[in-house]
């Protein structure tokens, strides 16, 4: 059992994905094969008996850079009858007999697995109710059930412990856009936050009347984010912003340099969605914190066609080395909202 753990992905990223799994797994002394292959969204990770448990369990998911979703995978269900792949699939619960809090329902974010997608949502109430009934379903345990469909008649049943995967089937959140914003960017950022900070801590970090730098505004789907959670925006972008945008409460905008602006007095945050290469990206998000300029920083890298990984990895240790000798908390994540690129948050404590 656990011989396998499942990593869901942006189709297009599955190399990156391999290759970051397989650095946890040796960071944990722990060995495992795989194989990517493009346009999948997906990771069949192999390891040795009970290994993809003490993986999953040892590493915050949340630090993971390109898995949306994970779990350590318990049994392959095959040859699921079309009249009835409910009950196979809780004869397996049943017969692996463990508690779990949540149930989700997953398959691959791709155009296979959008036909896929009616049968999850038609599976997913039946196998709930089922498992209730067998009195497995606590809100106390300690792990969450993944059923991942792989076509009509194959899954795999397995779990993932309490907090350390996405809650979110496939790892997607479900935001709706505003009518009112003037980009599917203000999407990504709050994504972002709601990733990075969660809800109770963005209510204390993002609190009206705090001030704030969006770099390469416009047409201002950040700044029109963060004003409308009360913010006082300056928005530094050559272009023009949305006259919406640039009518909201507290916001005001400055033709200027984004790579050279230089705020007249620090701010608690920095907002950065330039098109630009990614090391340069971390070079002024490196000279606002070390120049004390922001207290904490979300930030986007527009990772290259070739070596993604190496370019990322390059970026985070340009911070790391930057920052030596100062507190802080540095993540990336490649969020459903992005598209060839991952997004940053630095925070000084």
């Amino acid at each position: 059992m656990f011989e396998q753990v499942v990593l869901s992905c942006r189709a297009g990223f599955e190399g990156e994905c391999l290759a970051e799994i397989r650095e946890e797994a040796m960071l944990r002394h722990l060995s495992g094969s795989g194989k990517a292959v493009a346009g999948a969204g997906v990771i069949d990770f192999d390891m040795a008996a009970g290994a993809a448990w003490t993986l999953v369990e040892g590493k915050p998911f949340r630090e993971l850079v390109f898995a949306r979703q994970w779990f350590a995978v318990a049994r392959t269900v095959t040859a699921l009858p079309v009249g009835d792949r409910v009950g196979p699939l809780l004869e397996v619960v049943r017969q692996l007999a463990r508690p779990v809090f949540q149930v989700v329902v997953e398959t691959a974010d791709t155009e296979a697995g959008k036909l896929l997608s009616p049968l999850c949502r038609g599976v997913e109430p039946l196998l709930r109710q089922g498992i209730e009934t067998m009195g497995l379903l606590q809100p106390e345990a300690d792990r969450q059930l993944h059923c991942y469909f792989q076509d009509t008649a194959t899954a795999r049943i397995g779990f993932s412990p309490r907090g350390r995967s996405a809650s979110a089937p496939m790892g997607i959140p479900r935001l709706k856009s505003s009518k009112s914003a003037p980009s599917r960017a203000a999407l990504k950022l709050e994504e972002a936050v709601g990733h990075f900070l969660g809800e109770k801590e963005a209510n204390k970090r993002l609190r009206r009347g705090l001030s704030a730098i969006d770099l390469g505004a416009a047409p201002g789907g950040w700044t029109w984010y963060l004003a409308g959670r009360g913010l006082k925006v300056t928005a530094i972008d050559r272009g023009r912003l949305e006259p919406r945008v640039l009518a909201m409460p507290g916001v005001r905008h400055e033709a200027a340099d984004a790579f050279r602006y230089v705020p007249p007095q620090p701010v608690a945050w920095l907002v950065c969605d330039v098109v630009e290469s990614p090391q340069r990206i971390a070079e002024v998000v490196l000279r606002w914190a070390r120049g004390g300029w922001c207290r904490e920083a979300i930030f986007n890298l527009k990772l290259p066609m070739k070596k993604r990984y190496e370019a990322l990895k390059g970026c985070r240790e340009l911070l790391r080395e930057g920052l030596q000798g100062r507190m802080f908390e540095l993540n990336f994540k490649q969020l459903y909202h992005d598209r060839e690129e991952v997004t940053g948050h630095l925070r000084l404590v």
